[in-house]
């Protein structure tokens, strides 16, 4: 499975979309990265999440899916760390 990288904005800050979060959640593995950012492992490619989620945010609210790949820099928290650690040894199907 390849990790993906979700992220969106709420043009409204008073809904909450808990469907998205949800939908979110379906996949095999996820984590809770920062305040609008989740990675998820699945089998497919980066139009099928998005094709999955788009029907859980408003026509103004922003949706971005990218494959987690190459080289990438940051400071997250060690729960975020260890399950990219543990998701990158996760076998393709």
């Amino acid at each position: 499975m390849k990790i993906f990288l979700i992220s969106y904005e709420w043009k409204d800050p008073t809904n909450r979309h808990e469907d998205l979060i949800l939908a979110i959640k379906q996949y095999p593995a996820w984590c809770h990265v920062l305040k609008t950012q989740w990675f998820v492992c699945h089998s497919g490619d980066s139009t099928s999440i998005f094709n999955h989620l788009r029907p859980h945010i408003d026509d103004n609210d922003r949706l971005l899916v990218s494959e987690f790949t190459g080289n990438h820099v940051g400071w997250l928290g060690q729960k975020a760390i260890d399950w990219l650690k543990n998701s990158s040894q996760i076998s393709p199907d």
